[in-house]
């Protein structure tokens, strides 16, 4: 028995020593990273091959697993290889820290590893979970690691087919405790969020004050909590912008008649930042209209803030091999340099330092001793700048090829630093371009950048972070909520403000959804560029009492009859100069007012409160609208034309324009497309000739033109609309089928003046997202048919129709009349 235990733990061992050798030739490969040495605890992957995951560190997994058999370092090793050839990742690190807890509960060697080894460890993990519950999300991550390890080393044969994976109840064990701990970091964050953002406002107006307390990172750290402050956003974001990523959609500001628009509707929304979102595409954000000018501001204020850094960057694209030097410095490049002229380098300084100041260059002069020639040369200033007189006749000095090969080693390394402004996310394009370009104040030479880890050092200042840092570093080692003295009270106790970088996006989004006109789900996530509308739960610090005030029903005073209804709009009707009159319409009292006197009641945007009795009219560009916007917004998104919720004023000549427009451009629309489907059928290389195209090639057989067939499918559209396999020309057909009858009847003789126009297609409202829900289950025929079915099966539930009843025996004879 003992020998067939020998004889399986060689097996292993073999299978291991060959995953190594695999994997080390891989890397090995000249299109690989044949620069990188497997054995290191260090692997320069993105030093040396500029790739999108960082430098892999293996020295504390190495110290984790000394005491243990060499085979794990092995295996983390050829797995960390593994992870890296697959190229989809941007750091180890987590992964690294899960595999090191083996050490914890594992066999000496790996080739051991077995089900009790991970169930210990499991049951280690949750129970300190449980007394830590803010770990709980992060240990259910590494569990996952570790099992994807396990199924690794179970795949190469390093140790026997396992399958392990945390059980069930550890699973739902951590995702309680992680969703117990996420309430209660919220119930906090929401407790201070609104002061700490009020600290914030107070801290970039002392910003755009000129306040001198403010050091250049502390204004460069208001200015980028600005710009996070005009759309939901993670830090990356603003870090990674360019000075070209904002600019402005002039074409909103332009009406189809090349007019300029002066209405607060057309330039809402005008200015954008090309930005983008994590997992989501980098695309445009809208800033909100009233946060221009604080964009404008902020940007100018980074622009200003990093004006030498810029410059010095556009100098060494064009002049990569040649150090910059001011104009009046020009005349030491070739000559032989010492202390006080690598000074004046160091510093862009026309005029020559104090012997004070010298020393500040003893680490760079060292540098030079060491690396280059060094000679003794004659002193050529006679005079100190303090103007005693200088008593040495010579001094040290080095050669400008020397000290020039040297800096410029320094500022490719700044220039390849500035790029790195998070750990994982880089700034890509010309740096001259990058927009959080900062001018250092101990290092004028050098081009520099605000990063993650200063931004978070200026606005929150930890005990910890003050010990870590250097003992010189004077004022840095204060957040600029400290230096402006600004305070707030928490659980009682007066501290410092702070705020972290991620606060500007749960702030916004929770501001948008408690709005008192509640935008949709759908536009905030757009507002905010996300990649799923799930993410918003995450940024959302509404409390349960919020949300369950946003989500009543109304309440059931206001609902009042017509009568009450146009009493309250009285006080509205004053203010905005509203003429209403009632008329019937199918024995149903309605209010209505002119086109122009509810474009102007809108847009001045009186505060409306309508029940289920009144309608507010909202203009649309071919009449007026059903669709109560105040209370949900439309989420349709397309032209109006088809609307049911569309009404057409005839006689109101704009409006009745833009209908004629609207119907000549589809009409146009619609030729061109079937000119291209007719040219496709003659080349042959269109899909099979079924639906629309065996349609089309009938109305061809008639010798019909484009113009003609055209006419022919908007005539027909109800007859043809489920053989149209493309849903762009079945949507321009509808319009212009709409817009065609539109136009008939307002040439039409009989319709009189003041008629209200309107296409019924309840398929076709403001909420398509319905509709789609109804074709899921097989739309409104399929819907009406299981009804049907429903109420024959039970027809207690079925609708009662009543109707007339003659009832005539109940009444009195004439004759009764005169009685008694």
């Amino acid at each position: 028995m003992n020998n067939l235990v020998e004889l399986d733990t060689m097996r292993r061992r073999a299978s291991l020593e060959d995953w190594v050798l695999k994997c080390t030739a891989e890397m090995g490969k000249e299109h690989r990273y044949p620069a990188i040495d497997f054995n290191s605890n260090t692997w320069a992957i993105q030093s040396i091959y500029k790739t999108k995951l960082a430098d892999v560190s293996l020295t504390a997994t190495v110290g984790a697993f000394a005491d243990l058999d060499i085979s794990y370092v092995n295996a983390v090793r050829c797995m960390a290889a593994e992870r890296t050839l697959e190229g989809n990742v941007v750091t180890l690190a987590p992964e690294l820290t899960a595999w090191r807890l083996l050490a914890r509960s594992g066999p000496a060697s790996v080739t051991g590893l077995r089900r009790p080894h991970l169930n210990e460890l499991e049951m280690t993990l949750v129970d300190e979970c449980r007394t830590n519950p803010s770990s709980a999300g992060t240990t259910a991550v590494r569990l996952k690691y570790i099992e994807s390890f396990v199924e690794r080393l179970s795949r190469v044969g390093v140790i026997e087919p396992i399958s392990w994976r945390a059980t069930s109840e550890t699973r739902k064990t951590l995702s309680n405790l992680r969703s117990q701990n996420r309430s209660k970091f919220r119930e906090q964050k929401a407790s201070t969020l609104d002061r700490q953002v009020e600290a914030l406002s107070d801290a970039t107006s002392a910003m755009f004050k000129g306040d001198e307390r403010l050091s250049a990172s502390d204004r460069a750290a208001l200015a980028i909590m600005g710009i996070m402050m005009c759309a939901p956003s993670r830090i990356n974001e603003p870090l990674c912008m360019s000075i070209n990523d904002i600019f402005s959609i002039e074409d909103y500001t332009k009406r189809p008649d090349g007019q300029e628009r002066t209405d607060q509707l057309g330039r809402a929304h005008m200015l954008l930042m090309q930005k983008g979102s994590k997992g989501a595409d980098w695309g445009a954000k809208p800033v909100l209209n009233f946060m221009i000018d604080m964009l404008h501001l902020c940007i100018k204020t980074l622009k200003e803030g990093g004006k030498r850094s810029r410059m010095l960057a556009a100098w060494y694209e064009q002049n990569p091999q040649k150090l910059y030097l001011p104009p009046a410095l020009e005349f030491l490049r070739g000559q032989m340099i010492d202390r006080s002229a690598l000074w004046q380098i160091l510093n862009l300084a026309e005029n020559p330092p104090s012997s004070e100041k010298v020393s500040s260059v003893n680490r760079v002069w060292k540098e030079v001793m060491l690396e280059g020639q060094h000679y003794t040369i004659r002193n050529s200033r006679s005079l100190c700048s303090d103007g005693d007189k200088n008593s040495r006749a010579t001094i040290q000095g080095a050669r400008w090829e020397d000290v020039e090969s040297i800096l410029l080693r320094r500022v490719d390394k700044s220039l390849d630093n500035v790029r790195r402004v998070t750990e994982f996310n880089h700034y890509e394009g010309r740096v001259s371009n990058m927009l959080m370009l900062i001018d250092a104040e101990q290092t004028p030479y050098l081009p520099a950048s605000m990063n993650y880890k200063t931004l978070r050092s200026r606005l929150n200042q930890t005990e910890a972070n003050r010990k870590k840092a250097p003992i010189n570093s004077g004022s840095q080692t204060r957040s600029l909520f400290e230096k402006l003295d600004l305070t707030l009270v928490v659980d009682g106790k007066i501290q410092y403000a702070g705020i972290r970088s991620h606060d500007p996006r749960s702030w916004l989004t929770t501001q948008a959804m408690q709005a008192r006109e509640r935008l949709s789900d759908v536009l905030i996530n757009k507002w905010a560029n996300r990649l799923s509308i799930n993410q918003l739960k995450h940024y959302d610090l509404r409390s349960d009492t919020q949300r369950a005030d946003q989500a009543a029903m109304p309440d059931v005073e206001a609902l009042e009859d017509i009568s009450s209804g146009l009493e309250q709009l009285k006080g509205i009707e004053a203010e905005y100069g509203l003429r209403t009159e009632i008329v019937v319409a199918h024995e149903a009292g309605v209010s209505v007012t002119s086109m122009e006197a509810v474009a102007s009641a809108v847009d001045d945007r009186p505060v409306a409160k309508t029940s289920g009795q009144l309608i507010i009219l909202y203009p649309s560009r071919f009449g007026v609208c059903l669709h109560q916007h105040h209370e949900t917004p439309c989420r349709s998104y397309t032209s109006c034309m088809a609307c049911s919720e569309n009404l057409v004023v005839k006689g109101h000549l704009p409006t009745n324009e833009d209908v004629r427009k609207r119907h000549d451009l589809l009409t146009r629309s619609i030729v061109n497309q079937l000119e291209r489907l007719v040219t496709a059928h003659n080349r042959q290389i269109a899909d099979s000739p079924d639906g629309l195209e065996s349609h089309m090639l009938a109305l061809v057989s008639r010798g019909l033109t484009p113009e003609q067939m055209a006419d022919e499918l908007i005539a027909e559209f109800h007859e043809i609309k489920d053989r149209i396999k493309s849903q762009f020309l079945r949507t321009r057909l509808e319009e212009a089928f709409v817009a065609r009858g539109m136009v008939q009847r307002l040439d039409d003789t009989a319709v009189a003046s003041g008629a209200l126009m309107r296409y019924h297609n309840p398929a076709r409202h403001a909420a398509p997202g319905h509709e789609r829900a109804l074709d899921a289950h097989g739309g409104r025929a399929a819907i009406n048919a299981r009804l049907e079915t429903f109420q024959e099966k039970h027809p207690e539930f079925a609708p009662t129709r009543v109707g007339l009843k003659d009832e005539r025996e109940l009444l009195e004879d004439d004759e009764n009349e005169d009685g008694d």
